[in-house]
């Protein structure tokens, strides 16, 4: 009988119902809305309703920085909405899935420091009566759908240009707790050819806040990586380079409050001298590089659970109860600020798997050393944020100078871990592949100390280091034992 209803009697009759539709998604979404034509129809056995021109405002009591009360803050040409069947047994406005056609979209990151969408800033702590629903919304829905969009990014808080994406594509569906999203763009051809991302992600509001868990996975073709660093952080020491980009990455921002509050309580201790590490590091490498090169035999400490690693494909996504765990974790990274080592917090991210094959690269690992000229660079890189610290390493990676000097496909990996606690750090050093000769060749372009150098020099290491590891307690730079 409702079926009936909604066939013959309402939707053919839906413009009648103009109002209390526009009064329903100005309730939900907590701003001013209007809109031109509305149609209803059905689309095999559910029931849909188009509506044209959109248009959401800043309502009166508004209280945004970016624009004022009656200010457009989206505008949406064409909105198919295909009704779900919950909506008549739960009496709320529930939709099976919502497409966008052609909307013009921005994103801003204002001078507060705040990401904007439509007004309302995403990322701050709000109640249901400061406004904001509008996101929830969208993101409460089973499907929703974008095609032939622009998406325009711009950054108040520096000078940079604005962003446009073109024929943007996204899909979002919702499964259980989980939303998996598919986004495709073509952005500034200066940028790169091609973006693709997709990803499943776990978005929880509460008390107004986002909590984001899940990995995402994105892939840029012939970019340019010297007009990305204009725009989003990439690391340092790479300054230059063109060509594809491959990377996984897994959030979890729900350990953030938990992790800053150890590290305000031992802010002395976690500011650990990165500089002295990485020549500690160094010299123990220099150490088993002159063993290596006088004839003696590497004894393996560990098994070399990278070079295993190795032989593996891309990341599999992981069960979500890995990343709940609400571990607490130092979340460091090496950076370079101002000539010198000092570690980063990079609070929500817990894993990076890059996949390069770049040309023409310009690397530059410290102020003070010579940047190291790239003809080509490719292989795996991957940053892991461990419990007090770190890992980061490559797999397979591949390096030529425009020199000519050839570092063949190899791996390495550097892991701390406690480095808050001297009691309890511990580290390990591994390599596989490793080409002394060329190591050696390459030396003067890394942030090794006068002591490593001489070693080398005097030493003049050949060979090939395979199944490595160099492993000790304490902090590297004094370790208690090795």
């Amino acid at each position: 009988m409702v079926a009936l209803v909604l066939r013959f009697a309402v939707l053919p009759n839906v413009e009648r119902y103009q109002v209390d539709i526009i009064s329903r998604a100005a309730s939900a979404s907590g701003m001013d809305v209007s809109a031109g034509a509305i149609r209803g129809g059905w689309s095999g056995f559910r029931p849909y309703l188009e509506i044209e021109n959109l248009v959401f405002l800043e309502p009166a009591s508004s209280t945004s920085t970016m624009r004022p009360a009656g200010a457009v803050a989206l505008k949406l040409p064409q909105v198919r909405a295909s009704l779900s069947w919950w909506s008549l047994l739960l009496g709320q406005v529930r939709f099976a899935e919502v497409s966008l056609q052609a909307p013009e979209l921005a994103l801003t990151r204002g001078k507060d420091g705040l990401i904007y969408f439509a007004g309302q800033a995403i990322n701050q702590a709000k109640t249901d009566e400061e406004g904001g629903q509008l996101l929830p919304f969208l993101l409460a829905q089973p499907g929703l759908r974008l095609q032939r969009a622009t998406l325009t990014w711009r950054d108040d808080l520096t000078s940079r240009g604005e962003l446009k994406f073109t024929d943007v594509g996204l899909q979002i569906e919702k499964a259980a707790a989980f939303h998996q999203i598919g986004f495709v763009a073509t952005p500034p051809r200066s940028l790169a050819r091609s973006v693709e991302a997709s990803g499943e992600l776990r978005l929880d509001n509460i008390d107004g806040q986002w909590h984001v868990l899940g990995r995402v996975f994105a892939s840029l073709a012939d970019a340019d990586l010297a007009e990305l660093r204009e725009h989003i952080s990439v690391p340092g020491a790479l300054q230059t380079g063109v060509g594809n980009v491959r990377v996984w990455v897994d959030i979890d921002n729900s350990v953030t409050a938990l992790a800053a509050a150890v590290e305000k309580a031992a802010t002395a201790k976690a500011k650990v001298n990165a500089t002295a590490a990485i020549d500690a590091a160094s010299t123990a490498a220099a150490t088993a590089t002159s063993a290596a090169g006088s004839g003696a035999a590497a004894s393996h400490a560990a098994p070399n659970t990278m070079a295993k690693a190795a032989a593996s494909t891309a990341p599999v996504a992981p069960a979500a109860g890995v990343l709940g765990e609400k571990e607490v974790t130092a979340k460091a990274v090496i950076k370079a600020e101002s000539g010198n080592e000092v570690v980063s917090g990079f609070d929500p991210v817990r894993l990076i798997t890059a996949d390069v094959n770049l040309v023409d690269a310009r690397v530059q690992l410290r102020a003070d050393l010579a940047p190291l000229n790239l003809a080509r660079l490719a292989g795996r890189i991957e940053y892991q944020a461990r419990q007090g610290g770190f890992s980061i390493g490559s797999k397979g990676l591949e390096i030529r100078t425009r020199e000519g000097v050839v570092l063949p496909a190899a791996d390495f990996s550097l892991t701390l871990q406690n480095q808050l606690d001297a009691a309890l750090a511990k580290g390990e050093i591994s390599g596989n592949g490793i080409d002394l000769k060329v190591v050696a060749a390459l030396l003067q372009y890394f942030p090794v100390g006068k002591e490593v150098r001489e070693v080398v020099a005097n030493f003049s290491p050949r060979g090939v280091v395979q199944q490595t590891v160099f492993a000790w307690t304490g902090f590297l730079q004094k370790p208690a034992s090795y």
